[in-house]
């Protein structure tokens, strides 16, 4: 699940048409834009990219009601005979722009093309279509000189504030920026490109569209792809916490089997909480080296800030190197190390990440499905970040059959990483058996987000040229694994995980 991640850590929360065209598909109107920076951004990449606004009705239940354009880009498969059946990216989030992410899915997948038209439409309340980033009222949590003082509590004030100045200008209600709602639109989609069954390929909260369209369109999906799995029996925000705890013990494990790492590193789990003690002792804005700029800043802290920037580092591998390093210097009271990790996360964030139709998402679905609070004692940066902006955000309850058990016959590809601190394999596991044609790749190596890697992108096109195959092929990614740990600031210099 894509969270919004910032130094401070308060919520961690992808027919060739010339010039302009007009036309009238089932209802639906489209023309040719390919003007913002984000279409042109992937326009250099290929110049055969189509872009249109879709018309689609703001309330599926109102079809001669208001409307809103939905931003779609198609990529032409490059071959001259390509299959019928296009490739359907459904990004994460809640809140990704699926056109903004096509860069990443190109880099990893660019030989599906072969044979297949790639879809990237961004999802209603995201990028172009409709948008709830409220990008002008939010802008004080991404300004450099506001994120190093700022506290959890400062942030989470700021998010609220800047939702309820961006409410009262929004033409639209987000009570229809849901799951179900994207649901309806990408069908009107695929109506008006003539698709008859296409193949899905989800990350993140991008698999719990994949797994709802599959529920009410299984005769339109020929395959499924599902990387880092959320299904919607899954509560968002409930395990944030024991769930990231559970992958942080999987970096510590995986240190003590290494003996370079755990010669360096004896003990990382209570060495942690030295290092927690130590922060905490801080009692206040600390002075850094700004390892980005060199520069000597102020950096709040707070409760639980140590857990919070370990909690988000663990989407990336990369990062996750630098762990037991962070960990041992912030013991001693040197947090250079923490501050590095919290600075690149900075710089990796998705600024562009759709907050208002994150809340619409989890307002109608996942926050009215926590246990009450009576019962519900546990709470983490997601959960204090979301309760109370879904007092304010209008949303409606979602209908109880968007969470009912997705089965189906569709042939379908899971994939999970050991190390994914939001949706762990576990949730993979539970859906499994409700697909009874579908293959569960667990990667050791792998965070959140693993299609990409080592021999992955193979395994995927196997997968799509013949979705019976029982033969992918997938013991190759047993050898995808972390890259060795930082031994001091330098570098890692041996310490490779056995």
């Amino acid at each position: 699940m894509t969270v919004v991640v910032r130094a401070q850590q308060h919520l961690k929360i992808s027919l060739l048409i010339i010039g302009f065209s007009l036309a009238s598909v089932h209802g639906v109107v489209t023309y040719a834009s390919c003007e913002d920076k984000d279409a042109e951004a992937l326009k250099r990449i290929d110049e055969d990219a189509i872009c249109e606004l879709i018309t689609v009705p703001l309330d599926h239940n109102d079809p001669d009601g208001a409307t809103i354009d939905l931003r779609l880009i198609t990529l032409p498969a490059t071959s001259r005979n390509p299959a019928a059946d296009p490739m359907v990216f459904l990004a994460g989030g809640p809140g990704q722009s699926a056109i903004q992410a096509a860069p990443f899915w190109l880099r990893s997948h660019q030989a599906l093309r072969s044979d297949r038209t790639f879809i990237f439409l961004d999802q209603r309340g995201t990028g172009g279509s409709a948008s709830l980033a409220c990008a002008d009222d939010l802008e004080p949590l991404f300004a450099k000189d506001f994120e190093w003082w700022m506290t959890q509590e400062a942030a989470i004030e700021a998010q609220q504030e800047g939702l309820k100045a961006c409410l009262e200008k929004l033409p639209y209600s987000p009570s229809h920026f849901t799951t179900a709602a994207a649901v309806h639109d990408l069908a009107a989609v695929l109506d008006h490109l003539g698709v008859a069954r296409a193949n899905l390929f989800g990350v993140s909260y991008g698999t719990r569209i994949a797994l709802a369209f599959l529920r009410e369109h299984e005769n339109r999906v020929r395959s499924v792809l599902l990387d880092a799995v959320a299904p919607h029996s899954m509560v968002i925000p409930a395990r944030v916490a024991e769930d990231a705890k559970a992958a942080l013990d999987h970096v510590f494990s995986a240190c003590d089997k290494s003996t370079a790492c755990s010669e360096r590193f004896p003990d990382l789990q209570a060495t942690l909480e030295v290092a927690r003690q130590q922060l905490e002792a801080a009692s206040g804005p600390i002075s850094v080296v700004d390892p980005l700029t060199g520069e000597t800043v102020e950096f709040a802290t707070w409760p639980d800030m140590l857990s919070n920037i370990l909690r988000a580092g663990l989407y990336s591998r990369e990062l996750i190197r630098l762990f037991p390093l962070a960990i041992e210097r912030g013991s001693r009271g040197q947090f250079d190390s923490l501050i590095t990790i919290a600075s690149m996360l900075a710089q990796e964030s998705p600024h562009d990440l759709s907050l208002g139709m994150m809340a619409s998402v989890l307002c109608a679905e996942d926050m009215r499905r926590l246990p009450p609070s009576d019962e519900f004692a546990k709470r983490n940066p997601l959960i204090d970040s979301m309760a109370p902006i879904c007092e304010f955000w209008p949303s409606e309850p979602a209908a109880e059959r968007l969470f009912e058990p997705v089965k189906s016959d569709v042939p379908a590809l899971l994939l999970s990483g050991q190390f994914d601190p939001i949706t762990p394999p576990q949730y993979a596991v539970a859906i499994e058996p409700n697909l009874s044609r579908s293959h569960h790749v667990i990667i050791p190596g792998g965070a959140h987000g693993v299609s990409g890697l080592g021999c992955i992108p193979e395994v995927i096109e196997s997968f799509v040229a013949d979705p019976a195959n029982q033969n992918l092929g997938i013991d190759c990614t047993d050898a995808i694994h972390i890259a060795p740990v930082f031994l001091s600031p330098s570098g890692a210099f041996g310490g490779a995980y056995d």
